[in-house]
Parts: structure tokens; sequence; C-alpha cells
């Protein structure tokens, strides 16, 4: 199954699809409790899109400068 965004530029493959909107929000919900070993397993199996990649590590970086 292969995911396209609104300009038709597919995004993903069979193997790692684009990841579900209800998934990304879990997977940063997942980093602010920096449960990083469940996150790592969720982005081995979907592929994120440019600005979601962006969005993860910003979330990443704040949370690391917290502790």
């Amino acid at each position: 199954m292969k995911t396209t965004l609104f300009n038709h530029k597919a995004i993903g493959t069979d193997e790692k699809p684009l990841i579900p909107n209800v998934i990304f929000k879990s997977l940063l919900i997942l980093a602010e409790h920096r449960d990083f070993e469940a996150c790592d397993y969720i982005l081995k199996c979907y592929t994120l899109h440019q600005q979601q990649t962006q969005l993860y590590e910003q979330v990443k970086r704040e949370i690391i400068k917290q502790y």
C-alpha cells in the first residue's frame, strides 16, 4: 500500500508505509515520556514525512534538554 500526500508524491513503501496520524501522535507522547525504545520500534516500522521527522527530532531534543 502506497500513501500519497496532497501533491500526489508517493511516500513510504509496502514494507515501511507512511505513519498514520494516530500512531505519529503516540510516537510524540512516547518521546515526551522518554520511552525511546518504543519510539525506535515505531520508527523501524513506518516512514515519516520530512516535516514529521523534524517535529519528532525537535520534541526529542527538548525532552533530552530537560533532563
